[in-house]
């Protein structure tokens, strides 16, 4: 027998082989130890982004369809399925629902997280304070986009593994091309949840990666600063997170000191703090969006960025 999760979480196939395997052993040592050596948990990957689903939604659905569904899923057309081969028996010929079979997920799990997801994230609360609602519309803006297009371009990818059939030049545009599709409406809302669970996975090993080789990391951390100011509004204006009391008691704190905010040691740790790179940046973004709003904000760290790589800007 071979399980294969078909979900979201980071490393899936373990996780749910390390579950299986710790209920069997309560029931019996014998079952545990038959399941560890006859079934297989192949890790994999999916790549599509899905929105919250909207009256809007439901209503288009019935109007045009004559279909009544309490909770229609929402898609964009692109897809990606990775999956391990790493299966018991026979293989299904996954191939012919252009399922991509690999020896290793990690590389293509890495590239969505660092690239997708990380620009997602990094998006998100600068354009909620821009007061921009889904991410059609973010990305309609020039400034945005531009940012956008050269964090992925600039910082994220170049610190990326290869990945095998993968050119992440293409990946890059394809990543601007799906969050600009205004049939989707992705919402800002959406892509705000959960920034202290995220930017760690997401982000901060780009950031972390950069600093090793002396590369740029202003637009990392303007959506640092970005998240920050987020933070800093009326509590009830937020989007959920696990540790939204501590997110918003450090940003608080940034009010009279920036580098306070990366004092927030369950998502930035010990050393990012001590970085007198990332404090500068940080605190000089932060001050930015405070003093001058958003686009001019984006707009400085952009040049900066630039000059810094030794690149021109239109």
């Amino acid at each position: 027998l071979t399980v294969i999760s078909c979900d979201n979480i980071i490393g899936n196939g373990e996780v749910t082989r390390t579950a299986t395997l710790g209920e069997a052993r309560r029931y019996s040592d014998d079952l545990a130890d038959w399941i560890a050596d006859s079934i297989t948990f192949p890790n994999s990957m999916v790549d599509r982004i899905t929105p919250a689903t909207a009256d809007a939604d439901r209503a288009w659905l019935a109007d045009t369809h004559g279909i009544v569904d309490r909770w229609p899923v929402v898609t964009e057309p692109f897809r990606q399925w990775v999956v391990e081969d790493r299966f018991a028996g026979d293989r299904l010929p996954l191939e012919d629902l252009d399922v991509l079979v690999t020896d290793d997920v990690q590389p293509y799990e890495l590239m969505k997280l660092r690239m997708l997801n990380a620009a997602h994230s990094c998006l998100a609360y600068l354009a909620a304070l821009a007061g921009i609602e889904t991410v059609d519309e973010a990305l309609a803006d020039r400034r945005l986009r531009q940012f956008t297009t050269d964090f992925l371009a600039h910082e994220a990818r170049p610190v990326l593994p290869s990945v095998t059939g993968v050119d992440l030049t293409q990946y890059t545009a394809s990543i601007i091309e799906r969050f600009a599709n205004p049939n989707l409406r992705d919402q800002i809302g959406r892509l705000c949840l959960d920034g202290s669970a995220k930017f760690p996975k997401f982000l901060l090993p780009t950031l972390r990666a950069q600093l090793e080789r002396g590369g740029p990391i202003e637009l990392s951390t303007l959506a640092l600063a970005g998240w920050c100011e987020y933070l800093t509004q009326p509590v009830e204006r937020l989007a959920s997170d696990p540790l939204l009391d501590a997110a918003v008691a450090h940003a608080l704190r940034a009010r009279h000191d920036p580098a306070a905010f990366l004092e927030f040691a369950e998502v930035f740790g010990d050393d990012l703090p001590r970085s007198s790179r990332v404090v500068d940046s940080f605190s000089r973004a932060l001050g930015l969006v405070r003093e001058r709003g958003v686009h001019s904000a984006i707009g400085t760290m952009l040049d900066e960025a630039g000059r810094a790589d030794g690149r021109t800007r239109d």
